[in-house]
């Protein structure tokens, strides 16, 4: 994930080029200042209105640069947070449906919204932060170097140890990070679950329950974040203790050194004004780099979380195949099993075998956890059977990539997914059809009375979701994609579960029509009217289809 951030590189160094010149017109600020105040000093008031005015000119000069320094700050932190949020959510997509199903989406949801702020806040700008005021503590030290080339190895000294000290102390920091990091994904996952089970948790009087799991979780979570404060705490008091040694100690020393004339008056004024180059930095660096350290560790757990089960680019399908079905989509010994952590091995099918035919209708039936979403989840290639093979006339699918296998296949889910757009890119899932195929899809779907009632038809934008929907128009919709598709397989899961029954039989009257369309329809409804017309209704349970 940290190579991600290469690409926002040009503008770090630009930035820190830009920086550079502000350090440096400041260096020359203060000396000017000090050349100015000697001047003062000096009965014959020599050049006194030249660095006056020299001063003045670059302290308006700096004013412009340091508007265009936050601009290349905000316009890094902007490319660098753009480039690793593109990149992990790509390879979130790259990864195989049965291990993301096995994995809580809400550790991705961590990952995107927790875990990138404090990459953000820690790494991303810390890594700015700490060349820059690196920079900044180097050109003071020279001004100083200027007017004394002993008062500089102090305060490099007190950075050193500064900076050793950051070091050593980050490390305990960066182990209570990583266990924050987990326990924020466990209470997201908590807190999707009991928002899930709203209504259950109403209904049952568990209100007091799980609140009381809220608060114990909160408390976790916020007490682990109150060590990481109060490691930081300890490590920005020790680092004022030791600033303010530093500021005694060199203005005592600059003192020293005007009261025995090896230094100026003026030369006083540059110290004070350059400690503040020195000391600042040095606090700056002391307190980021523990940030940035403890920051890294998320990069090695997101890298461990994306390359988990990861598929390849032929697996995707880059390049996608042509394939049609000549005769039949057929189940050859497939057997399969669940492994989890919890229950150990838990087998749903055990050698089964089963020929669906090219343009034939199947309606699948069985007992709540008999297999039926199992099945279809092997049909879709999203899990691969533990034994035995699935083909296509003779291909085996284990062969196809993901790609073009998935380009044969209309997916009608009981849940629905809407993007924030339009009601026709929810249609047609941005791409191209002409007007005759969606008004055809529109009438067979039965969604033509939803949108000759809505004021911008097609253009109707839709939010939330579908919040403004009701669960049949959005299965309605869903089933307009299907048809749109125009694909060999037709899969429903529960498809007319949202529909009035009478609504329901005439999309499956319609659906039931299509020719040379395979159509497997899992479902716990078998009207009378539309029975007949499968050829074949299969019973799914005991590891076994009928």
């Amino acid at each position: 994930m940290k190579k991600i951030l290469r690409k926002a590189l040009p503008i770090l160094l630009m930035a820190l080029t830009v920086g550079l010149v502000v350090i440096l017109l400041e260096a020359l600020i203060n000396i000017t200042m000090m050349k100015t105040v000697d001047a003062m000093m000096d009965p014959e008031k020599k050049n006194l209105s030249s660095y006056v005015v020299r001063m003045l000119l670059v302290t308006f000069a700096v004013l412009p640069l340091n508007i265009l320094l936050a601009y290349l700050k905000g316009k890094y932190k902007k490319k660098s947070m753009r480039s690793l949020k593109h990149h992990y959510l790509k390879k979130v997509f790259k990864k195989d449906i049965a291990a993301f199903d096995a994995e809580h989406s809400t550790d991705y949801v961590s990952a995107m919204t927790q875990d990138m702020t404090t990459i953000e806040n820690g790494y991303v700008a810390g890594k700015f932060e700490v060349i820059y005021q690196g920079l900044s503590f180097f050109f003071g030290l020279a001004v100083i170097v200027y007017v004394s080339p002993w008062l500089p190895v102090l305060g490099a000294g007190l950075a050193v140890i500064v900076a050793l000290v950051s070091i050593m102390l980050s490390k305990p920091i960066k182990k209570h990070q990583k266990k924050r990091s987990d326990l924020f994904q466990k209470y997201s996952s908590y807190i999707h679950a009991c928002l899930s089970a709203f209504h259950i948790i109403k209904v049952n009087n568990l209100t007091d329950k799980a609140k009381k799991d809220f608060h114990h979780k909160s408390e976790v979570i916020q007490g682990q974040s109150y060590i990481i404060d109060r490691m930081n705490s300890f490590i920005f008091a020790l680092q004022n203790f030791m600033m303010s040694s530093l500021m005694i100690g060199m203005m005592g020393a600059a003192t020293y050194l005007t009261i025995n004339n090896k230094m100026t008056f003026g030369g006083i004024v540059l110290v004070v004004n350059s400690i503040d180059k020195i000391l600042g930095p040095v606090q700056m660096m002391g307190e980021w780099m523990p940030k940035i350290s403890s920051s890294k560790v998320l990069f090695e757990k997101m890298d461990k979380q994306l390359d988990k089960d990861m598929l390849t680019e032929a697996e995707i399908g880059e390049n996608h195949d042509t394939i049609s079905i000549e005769n039949s989509l057929r189940l050859d010994r497939v057997s399969f099993s669940y492994n989890l952590e919890s229950e150990g091995e838990i087998q749903v099918f055990e050698e089964i075998s089963l020929e669906l035919k090219k343009g034939n209708k199947y309606l699948i039936m069985g007992p709540s956890g008999g297999g039926k979403s199992t099945l279809l989840k092997l049909l879709r290639k999203y899990h691969k059977p533990t034994d035995g093979e699935i083909y296509i006339d003779n291909l085996p699918i284990s062969s196809l990539s993901h790609g073009s296998y998935y380009q044969m296949i209309a997916n009608v889910e009981q849940h629905v997914f809407l993007f924030e757009d339009s009601l026709k890119d929810n249609l047609c899932l941005y791409k191209n059809y002409d007007d005759d195929s969606i008004n055809k899809a529109i009438e067979q779907s039965g969604l033509k009375t939803l949108i000759d009632k809505l004021p911008d038809g097609l253009d109707t934008m839709i939010y939330d979701n579908g919040k403004n929907l009701s669960g049949g128009e959005k299965s309605r919709i869903a089933i307009a994609r299907a048809l749109l598709q125009e694909a060999q397989v037709l899969i429903l899961d529960e498809a007319f579960s949202s529909l009035d029954d009478h609504v329901a039989k005439a999309i499956e009257k319609t659906l039931l029509a299509l020719d040379h369309v395979m159509l497997i329809n899992v479902s716990h409804i078998c009207f009378d009217d539309t029975k007949d017309d499968y050829h074949q209704i299969l019973q799914v349970a005991q590891k076994k289809i009928a």
